[in-house]
């Protein structure tokens, strides 16, 4: 079964292009591989599927275990609303052992965004 996803919302003064261009910029620097590249929806595959099954998840660093994160971005009044949802993307296998490894990066990762603004509510 699927780890369960963790998903953060916040605001920020920033506008809409610039929070984007953070938050790309972050994800580049954690090595991401944009998947879906639209205005406002970002979808970006980190980790790596083929090494944690290869040396297995118990052996890898937890930044390797493979999940997709999605970022939703809605343009406000007074800057720009942010949705963070990072999924397990390990797809069909056991998790035996890996559950608490998969939510702390998970969590780390929807953390990291967030902390690019400095202002988020």
């Amino acid at each position: 079964m699927p780890v369960e996803p963790v998903e953060i919302s916040f605001e920020t003064s920033i506008a809409l292009s610039e929070a984007r261009t953070r938050i790309l910029g972050s994800l580049e620097e954690r090595k991401g591989k944009v998947k879906v590249d639209y205005p406002t929806e970002l979808v970006v595959a980190l980790g790596s599927g083929a090494k944690t099954r290869l040396l297995g998840g118990m052996w890898i660093d937890k930044r390797n275990l493979p999940r997709d994160l999605t970022v939703s971005l809605r343009e406000l009044a007074t800057g720009s609303q942010i949705k963070v949802t990072v999924h397990d993307s390990l797809g069909f296998g056991s998790r035996a052992g890996l559950r608490e490894k998969y939510q702390q990066v998970m969590y780390e990762d929807a953390m990291t965004l967030k902390s690019e603004f400095q202002d988020a509510r």
